[in-house]
């Protein structure tokens, strides 16, 4: 009896919410202004100021209009975001969680951690969100676990970052992401669940892959990973058994520019790693090294184009060979070992 009246109970209060789930529209005349501010918010489209602040269950609207800064002071919670035709930069230094965001014409700068959980809509044809920090790293995070829509996402509506900015993908979806052109740097890419391509060049200081779920940073058609190491010594983390590169797609291709002889490690503060960087049994379609340190080769790697442009690979205790048809091309780089031809 207690049980079904519990249950009840529980039915009752999503009900509850759902009914006073609303729409709210930001019409803060002035910038910066703050999210709680009941002054920053109308019940209605181009309305009067004076709405309560948007929560759990809420629509948000930022429609077209003059740049406007948004100062949170609290953790945000909502259903949906949806910008259009406006430039949004969002300050203060609390998350915003919400389960569907559509971004419309509109250049969205956020500076502190962001999570997506359901689905993300580029409709428009020259919008951006920039994921940015100041001296700590925080993180635009696609997904939570399950399935997740990504639409419109392409070299004209992209996701940019600085070396402090992480992009995670949290998905059962596989999904192909575009990042600012020109090879942009990142502060991270973290695959905890899923099969994401990226689809054009980016250079990133850390790859993080998590260990249980079979995840691939597949590098996409014409697209070139650069990896480097930053302020932490490595470039890529990934437990045995865990998620991989696949570099495998025709037209694509890897850099190595770390200035460590090891791109293999830990995550800060984290447990020490002991994996790989690139998918067993594939072949690396392009792989470049170009460092200034002796990078250590972490396994035995089939290659159809190797480039050495400067530095030393050590590729002593695991084979590097080339492909059929395949090639390399010399330069002031070395390998410490012979390279074997199929």
């Amino acid at each position: 009896m207690r049980t079904k009246q519990f249950l009840i109970l529980i039915v009752c209060i999503f009900a509850f919410a759902n009914t006073f789930a609303v729409n709210r529209y930001w019409v803060a005349d002035t910038t910066p202004a703050n999210w709680a501010d009941a002054s920053s918010w109308s019940a209605t489209s181009g309305g009067t100021s004076g709405a309560t602040a948007p929560t759990i269950g809420d629509d948000v609207f930022f429609e077209s209009g003059s740049a406007t800064t948004v100062t949170l002071d609290a953790t945000v919670t909502v259903n949906s975001i949806t910008f259009n035709g406006r430039a949004v930069n969002f300050t203060g230094a609390f998350a915003i969680v919400t389960t569907n965001m559509t971004v419309d014409n509109s250049q969205i700068i956020f500076f502190d951690n962001v999570t997506v959980n359901s689905s993300l809509a580029f409709p428009g044809t020259r919008s951006s969100i920039r994921q940015k920090s100041g001296t700590s790293f925080r993180a635009f995070k696609m997904g939570n676990g399950g399935t997740f829509t990504l639409t419109g996402n392409s070299a004209a509506n992209f996701f940019a970052g600085n070396n402090k900015s992480y992009f995670t993908f949290d998905t059962t979806s596989p999904l192909t992401v575009y990042f600012e052109p020109a090879v942009p740097a990142v502060g991270g890419l973290v695959v905890t669940k899923g099969l994401i391509t990226i689809a054009n060049s980016i250079k990133s200081y850390k790859i993080v892959l998590n260990a249980t779920n079979n995840q691939e940073l597949i590098v996409g058609k014409g697209a070139t990973l650069i990896l480097m190491s930053g302020a932490n010594a490595s470039s890529f983390t990934s437990k045995a058994g865990g998620g991989v590169i696949n570099a495998s797609v025709s037209g694509s291709k890897v850099l190595i520019q770390s200035t460590s002889a090891t791109v293999l490690g830990a995550q800060p503060n984290g447990p020490a790693i002991t994996g790989k960087i690139f998918k067993d049994n594939s072949t690396i379609n392009h792989l470049e090294y170009n460092s200034t340190a002796v990078f250590n080769l972490p396994q035995a790697i089939r290659v159809r184009t190797l480039t050495k442009t400067a530095g030393t690979m050590n590729n002593s205790t695991n084979n590097i060979t080339i492909a059929t048809g395949g090639s390399v091309i010399e330069g002031a780089g070395s390998t410490s070992a012979a390279i074997v031809a199929e």
